[in-house]
């Protein structure tokens, strides 16, 4: 059989989410070293998607070395590595392949501003985006990884650039302004000009094309499934996994901007812990069978029940231990494990699951100020956000009657009042003893790649708790959409 054919079945076998049989012909190919010339960008993406960040650097390295000096593929080489958390290679082989350059392009200083700002060196990150934004001023998405790592005032010289290229973004391509006006939002935010500052976030969200990617109608039909399939009756039939669990894991439960990433960071400062973050390695290993088989699963034999959960188990691990070689506890605050907190019940009888609240409106101010890059669709319209925050609430509060105190709850606004005596309350949950370091995981340099890379920088603070009235003001179609959604 020929290699295209090969990387052909592999493309098959992704279509049909039959995991094992690619990743095992994307090993062949490389073991093979196969003349797959830009076809090995391709399998390092696919590599990645199915949670084998090892593979798809090989595979990434593999298309570099294709035409290693060409920028493009150097920069497609660099984000896939960043992805799989190779943030330093990435930044080693873009300076490398740049060492003798006088002038560095746009596209290389934003991503090297960005990859540093991920790293936590954000004195080197501002000095690329700084030199990037020279070159072009109105580079939007340079000005919004600016803008998370700087403070605004009034008047300095960053604040007026803004403020000067204002009239011209309004007219200007959306892929430059809706970054630019999400930056101009926070920057306004930093001055504490609450009024037009949401004006400035609603103006980007408005340039944002509707899509099909969040209908709260199916949000909600999705949710009332999992409620009405997965109930008491459902756990008492289904069993448990049985594979012993290489790595114990913390699965931390919340909808973005709650504080998922804070607590990560606190738990992640003890020594006992590995590192954490948004690692997508529950739903790799569902999609193998489908929500809808495992909704009924409890229709099948016990042996075939354990099978399931069995595999479901194998491939969490898999992921984590390619993902963090090094940890023996791991720590997943993926954005959809609401969804399958009942399967994880069943898949790591013995996990921790950490549910940590918010006040609901600050949490969906916080997510309309915040441009996602991909993924939350329902963040750009104030109904929408009230649609998804109504349905996720009432899928944890389902989940708390079916399991009690098996998940912790952490209320937000008292991890950042009274720190120690919630992270007491977590230790004695995890039963791990408490540290000091856990209230000083600022200082740690992990790689932070969310929208709250600055918060989760600095010390606990609570500059967050209070909506301002301007804002408050502003936000009654959530108001009045999540008081008046179904419960």
């Amino acid at each position: 059989m020929s290699v295209n054919s090969i990387a052909n079945e592999v493309l098959h076998h992704v279509k049909n989410n039959q995991r094992d049989s690619a990743l095992r012909k994307i090993t062949i190919l490389v073991d093979l070293k196969a003349d797959l010339a830009n076809v090995w960008g391709a399998l390092s993406r696919m590599s990645l998607n199915l949670g084998d960040y090892a593979l798809s650097r090989t595979c990434a390295l593999n298309y570099l070395a294709v035409s290693p000096k060409e920028e493009q593929r150097l920069l497609q080489v660099a984000g896939l590595l960043s992805e799989g958390g190779h943030i330093q290679e990435a930044v080693n082989i873009i300076e490398e392949s740049n060492k003798r350059s006088n002038k560095l392009s746009v596209s290389i200083l934003h991503f090297l501003g960005t990859a540093y700002s991920q790293l936590g060196d954000n004195k080197l990150a501002r000095s690329y985006l700084y030199k990037a934004l020279k070159i072009q001023s109105n580079l939007g998405i340079t000005w919004l990884t600016l803008a998370a790592i700087i403070k605004f005032s009034p008047n300095d010289k960053n604040m007026k650039e803004l403020e000067r290229l204002s009239p011209q973004m309004s007219g200007f391509n959306m892929q430059m302004a809706v970054p630019y006006w999400y930056a101009y939002g926070k920057a306004l935010l930093d001055c504490k000009d609450y009024n037009n500052a949401f004006s400035a976030f609603n103006t980007g969200s408005k340039l944002i094309p509707p899509s099909n990617n969040y209908l709260p109608s199916a949000h909600k039909s999705m949710i009332d499934n999992i409620i009405s399939h997965q109930n008491k009756d459902y756990f008492q039939k289904v069993s448990t996994s049985t594979t012993q669990s290489k790595y114990k894991p913390i699965f931390i439960v919340g909808p973005p901007r709650s504080g998922t990433t804070l607590l990560q960071q606190i738990l992640s400062a003890h020594t006992a812990i590995g590192q954490g973050g948004e690692i997508d390695a529950f739903s790799i290993g569902v999609n193998q069978f489908g929500m809808a088989q495992l909704s009924k699963i409890g229709l099948q034999n016990s042996e075939t029940q354990e099978n399931t959960f069995n595999k479901i188990s194998e491939i969490y691990q898999q992921i984590v231990e390619s993902k963090y070689p090094n940890s023996q506890i791991s720590i997943d605050k993926t954005t959809n494990l609401n969804h399958y907190v009942g399967f994880i019940s069943r898949v790591f009888p013995d996990a921790s699951i950490i549910r940590i609240k918010r006040n609901v409106d600050s949490t969906a101010w916080s997510c309309f100020s915040t441009f996602f890059s991909h993924g939350q669709e329902w963040s750009y319209s104030l109904e929408n956000i009230a649609h998804y925050l109504k349905n996720e609430e009432r899928l944890s509060a389902h989940w708390k009657t079916l399991f009690g105190n098996k998940i912790c709850e952490v209320e937000y606004e008292k991890l950042v009042t009274d720190p120690r005596k919630e992270v007491l309350k977590l230790t004695q949950y995890l039963q791990i003893d408490y540290e000091e370091s856990m209230l000083e995981f600022y200082k740690n340099k992990n790689i932070i790649q969310t929208a709250s890379t600055v918060q989760a920088r600095q010390p606990i603070n609570t500059n967050s708790l209070e909506l301002h009235s301007a804002i408050a003001s502003r936000m009654k179609p959530f108001f009045n959409t999540f008081n008046s959604a179904s419960s």
